[in-house]
């Protein structure tokens, strides 16, 4: 009697050894996708930490808050030079008296709404509103919602 594997065998087996692969591989790819989707949300998300933090740090060692509808933030720095935060095509933006102004959030990250409320008294604090939409080649990925609110420094 020959001992072996039949023609028939060797199809399933080599079938259920083709269905495992793709199903790894499949999975594979996902995970991949997946770490991909990540890292972009962590950069944007850095991004939008860093357009923060560059806005509170000036606002609490600023002084003589102004806002033109809420919609823009005019302070004058510890160096006695205006800086003007706002709002234009989409990115939250910083201008140095009349210079050019510099983009502080990055193209993914398109700002929908920033509005500042400044809150007069013995400690003036300015409360920053932001909304926006992170979007990947087009399509949008994520909303996002930021609040803060700071105070002066120094009292008056």
């Amino acid at each position: 009697m020959n001992k072996g594997f039949t023609l028939i065998e060797m199809i399933v087996a080599v079938g259920v050894f083709t269905v495992a692969i793709t199903l790894s591989l499949a999975s594979f790819l996902n995970i991949s996708a997946i770490q991909k989707k990540a890292e972009a949300f962590r950069a944007v998300n850095n991004n939008l930490n860093f357009a923060m933090e560059s806005m509170v740090r000036e606002i609490k060692t600023g002084s003589n808050y102004s806002s033109i509808a809420d919609s823009s933030l005019t302070i004058t720095n510890n160096s006695g030079i205006k800086i003007t935060f706002f709002l234009e095509n989409n990115q939250i933006k910083r201008q140095v008296e009349d210079d050019d102004p510099l983009a502080l959030t990055a193209p993914e990250v398109k700002i929908t709404n920033l509005k500042f409320i400044i809150s007069s008294g013995p400690q003036p604090m300015v409360t920053i509103l932001i909304n926006g939409v992170i979007e990947e080649k087009g399509e949008i990925k994520s909303h996002l919602n930021l609040q803060t609110t700071v105070s002066q420094r120094k009292l008056e």
